[in-house]
């Protein structure tokens, strides 16, 4: 048990970092600067975008089902190719704006915070997500969601005390 626990509390800094490592790609930048961008840049940027969550994707110590970013609006601007062309429930995008939009440490990510369980429109299966918000220096740009089983997070006092039961 304990050293599942590490293994979570070592994905959840992991997904922090990357969160970081996200505000400083122009690619990303640009998704998240609230402009209205043309459609050929557009889909280049969320094309980088999706690579940048590809690669950590792969690399996560967790296995991952899927990670996105939304902008601060609430909108879907880009996720990685394992999401497919998938379209997250308005739903959902409300529950992590929500918990991204808590008060953070200034500008970078912020600490994260995990979801509560529901089924994922990816996989279909109970699943959670850990939340990280993405803040420039006087707002919140938006934010990434790192979507796993709910399997993978059993055992875990981090995560699992934050979950749900799925109706």
């Amino acid at each position: 048990m304990g050293s599942e626990t590490g293994r979570i509390s070592d994905s959840e800094q992991q997904m922090q970092t990357a969160a970081a490592q996200m505000l400083v790609n122009p690619s990303i930048a640009a998704l998240l600067q609230g402009q209205h961008l043309p459609p050929g840049p557009r889909r280049a940027d969320a094309a980088d975008a999706a690579i940048a969550l590809d690669t950590f994707e792969r690399a996560a110590i967790l296995p991952l089902t899927s990670a996105c970013i939304d902008d601060a609006a609430g909108r879907q601007v880009a996720c990685g190719h394992d999401a497919g062309s998938v379209i997250f429930p308005p739903a959902l995008h409300e529950t992590f704006s929500m918990l991204a939009s808590g008060p953070g440490p200034g500008p970078g990510p912020g600490a994260g915070a995990a979801t509560h369980k529901f089924a994922s429109p990816v996989s279909a299966r109970p699943s959670v997500s850990f939340v990280v918000a993405l803040r420039g220096p006087t707002r919140l740009l938006g934010l990434v969601h790192f979507d796993m089983s709910a399997a993978m997070t059993h055992g875990s006092h981090l995560i699992v005390s934050h979950v749900a039961v799925c109706p």
